[in-house]
């Protein structure tokens, strides 16, 4: 397939290809927050006393453990929500790959529904006051049974993705009746979106720091420091898992990556991780938030994850090359439903703002 990316795809595909990498970008982020979160409630220290709210009068020092036990439940609700619309699009662009890798997978990729259910009710669960009374031992089950539920269905995605790129491996996956689909470069692809998630979550918190800081609570430097040092650990580990992966693309996708078609977005990535490193440095040596770097190292994580969302298309189009799978996009896109799509999703989105500014707005209230 000759295209230079957006541009040069057939009719509409161009248009529902950019929504379909914001709308992802957005999603990834949520789900790093609750991905990442999840894995600090489970090997991070969490501190709350069983008969105190967690950030209210009696709070003093700001706790990333408590912080995040209060917001991922939210946090996963808006992950679920901002996935619907990427969910969308892959099936308008991607309509038989993304389908026969489903059925292929069959009650595995079915599976991915319930376990989400049962890590949702998992995490209001462990915020409970009842929860806070338990057994240590068992409150880190219930957060280690919800982190389990997330790799699963971390899992159970990039399983599908590879095997939706890989048609001429669907007849043996067929024959074999196996619903799991084994591939080396599952765990590698991975491992690139898992450790892309702490410095992701990192960020987010720290914003939930200092706004936690002006309301009156205290930032602990050690908080600061622990936190950049996931950050930095996480981007690390995302380009050896970005290198371990890169041997088993095929020619085709390595080829595109080095070349004009994806070169440009490696390059604006590499430039992103670069910044973030940069910045998280600076933090980790400051103890404290400095306003200027925490803006300067989201707008590099927003750069960063934009470009991996737009490499991940330049992997499956040049993987895929044929132009025929996008000759059903045109007849999508007379049916009207791209305006319902973008007022649904202003609607969603101002609901969502509102929650938070209802929540926001009762914890500035306690803390007067």
């Amino acid at each position: 397939m000759n295209v230079t990316f957006p541009f040069g795809l057939p009719g509409s595909a161009t248009l529902y290809l950019a929504l379909l990498l914001a709308t992802l970008a957005l999603h990834l982020v949520l789900m790093s927050y609750v991905l990442a979160g999840a894995a600090w409630l489970v090997f991070g220290q969490v501190r709350r006393p069983a008969t105190e709210t967690p950030i209210g009068p009696s709070a003093v020092a700001f706790s990333v453990g408590e912080a995040l036990l209060d917001w991922l439940p939210f946090g996963l609700g808006a992950a679920i929500t901002a996935g619907v619309a990427p969910l969308l699009f892959i099936q308008v662009l991607y309509k038989q790959n993304f389908y026969s890798a489903n059925l292929l997978l069959f009650h595995r990729w079915m599976a991915v529904v319930p376990v989400l259910i049962v890590a949702f009710y998992l995490l209001y669960l462990n915020k409970t006051p009842s929860a806070a009374r338990w057994p240590a031992v068992l409150q880190r089950a219930i957060r280690f049974l919800a982190l389990a539920g997330f790799a699963f269905v971390g899992y159970s995605w990039t399983e599908n993705h590879i095997l939706s790129l890989q048609p001429h491996a669907w007849p043996a996956q067929y024959q074999s009746q196996s619903l799991v689909f084994r591939d080396p470069a599952i765990i590698p692809r991975l491992g690139v979106w898992a450790f892309g998630a702490p410095p992701l979550m990192a960020t987010i918190v720290v914003w939930q720091a200092r706004r936690a800081t002006k309301l009156g609570m205290r930032l602990d430097a050690g908080a600061v420091r622990l936190l950049a040092g996931v950050a930095m650990g996480g981007l690390l580990a995302m380009m050896a898992c970005a290198a371990w992966y890169a041997p088993w693309l095929d020619d085709a996708a390595a080829g595109a990556l080095t070349g004009a078609f994806g070169l440009p977005y490696v390059m604006v990535a590499a430039l992103g991780v670069a910044v973030q490193l940069g910045c998280w440095r600076r933090l980790w040596r400051l103890g404290s938030i400095c306003t200027r770097s925490l803006g300067l190292t989201s707008a590099a994580a927003a750069a960063t994850v934009l470009s991996l969302c737009a490499l991940r298309e330049v992997i499956r189009l040049a993987s895929l090359d044929d132009e025929r799978i996008f000759a059903h996009v045109d007849r999508v896109a007379e049916s009207g439903g791209l305006l319902a799509f973008l007022g649904f999703f202003a609607l969603n989105a101002a609901l969502i703002a509102y929650c938070v500014w209802i929540v926001s707005k009762r914890l500035a209230v306690e803390r007067e």
